[in-house]
């Protein structure tokens, strides 16, 4: 509220106050006209069956490579291993 010489003046509403005080006066006591719905295209389905097949799919390959560490039957290179991690820590990933 601001006070110019003996009149108090109030403030204009501000544009969210005004569309709020609108919506109420429009939406009291009316029924909604229409109900918003949403329907996913087949290619979100397919999607979402592509990326659970690929988790599938991923699931198996690291029990496979771990199974392959365990026996032994996976050869690790551990200095190039540890240069990968050095370098992605620092920023200079290898390309």
């Amino acid at each position: 509220m601001r006070i110019a010489g003996n009149k108090t003046q109030q403030p204009s509403p501000t544009l969210n106050e005004s569309a709020r005080s609108e919506r109420a006066t429009k939406t009291k006591g009316a029924e909604p006209t229409s109900i918003d719905t949403v329907q996913r295209s087949e290619s979100s389905d397919a999607v979402d069956r592509a990326l659970a097949t690929d988790d599938v799919a991923r699931a198996a390959r690291i029990a496979e490579v771990k199974a392959q560490i365990a026996s032994g039957g996976y050869p690790l290179d551990f200095a190039s291993l540890a240069e990968h991690i050095i370098d992605d820590e620092l920023g200079q990933g290898l390309s």
